[in-house]
């Protein structure tokens, strides 16, 4: 396992932290005293080991004192073929995000996604030599059991001078690791061959069909949600279209009522055109009574001078 990249937010005094690591030689982490060291490694461990719903008395203490946020943790990691980034956040909008680069590109989140990554380390790392090899600061020189590992005892034991000879039992047991070694990876680039890489393309063959089906489990659902959606929408406009005939039917009525008016407003104005006719031949005589009275006067008058002459 080599570490890429560890980042902390809002993780106990840490408020943010971004650390890159080399990509060759022995990772050592050193610096003062209450600088955080011991910090990035229980972090490690808790992105590791803890779901995202944990509130175990680890992860509880993870969180800033007098702060209301939850703890994140994210790292990019390699081991054996796979190298992805890995993220969890505790107690407070809690979140599993891993995405694997490679050997095949993925993106899973939740639980799927924790139990990915606990299923990629079971595969590649030998997690308990892992833990025992991690010396932290302010803690005693004591590696976990590893009485049960023989192998590694026996060699432990070879290198201090203090071996007894195992005989043909440990060479055989040397030669079996090999050969089931080098039925699973290749002898100089530790990649996956034989029986493991078909397990491996077996592996991304059903991870491939598994998105596709929930791919199409999610197409159902939105087929069925839009279904849903269409229905209320059909049952709402069958009601408005019902409401649209009603005041239809009273908009021919106003109608009707409205060319009924119409047919009496032309009615009137056709007896209004005859009677300002009427009214006009009425002005023209007694324009034509007035000029006669006038001149009758005048006629009078003149009668008048004639006898008064």
């Amino acid at each position: 396992m080599r570490l890429h990249r560890l980042s902390l937010r809002d993780y106990k005094g840490v408020t943010q932290r971004d650390l890159l690591f080399p990509d060759a030689g022995i990772l050592v982490v050193e610096g003062p005293n209450e600088v955080g060291k011991t910090t990035m490694l229980d972090a490690l461990d808790l992105l590791l080991d803890h779901k995202d719903s944990s509130r175990r008395a680890q992860i509880r203490a993870a969180q800033p004192v007098g702060r209301d946020v939850g703890p994140s943790v994210e790292v990019e990691l390699s081991t054996g073929p796979y190298r992805f980034t890995y993220r969890k956040q505790w107690l407070r909008q809690t979140a599993t995000e891993l995405t694997v680069h490679t050997p095949t590109r993925a993106h899973l989140v939740g639980d799927e996604a924790h139990e990915r990554v606990k299923a990629i380390l079971a595969q590649t790392t030998d997690l308990q030599l892992w833990k025992a090899l991690r010396l932290l600061q302010a803690q005693p020189l004591v590696h976990d059991g590893l009485g049960a590992s023989t192998a590694l005892a026996a060699a432990l034991d070879r290198a201090g001078g203090t071996a007894v000879d195992a005989g043909p039992a440990g060479e055989t047991l040397l030669s079996a690791a090999q050969a089931a070694y080098l039925r699973y990876y290749t002898a100089r680039t530790a990649q996956p061959t034989g029986e493991w890489r078909a397990a491996i393309e077996r592996l991304e063959a059903a991870e491939l069909g598994e998105r596709a089906a929930r791919e199409a489990v999610r197409e159902v659902a939105d087929d069925v949600e839009r279904h849903e959606s269409t229905q209320g929408g059909l049952q709402e406009a069958r009601h408005r279209f019902a409401e649209v005939g009603q005041r239809r039917r009273a908009i021919d009525d106003e109608l009707v009522q409205a060319r009924e008016l119409a047919a009496q407003l032309a009615a009137a104005r056709a007896r209004r055109d005859e009677l300002s006719v009427a009214l006009e031949r009425e002005r023209e005589r007694l324009a034509e009574r007035v000029a006669a009275r006038e001149q009758a006067q005048r006629v009078d008058a003149a009668l008048g001078a004639a006898e008064a002459a």
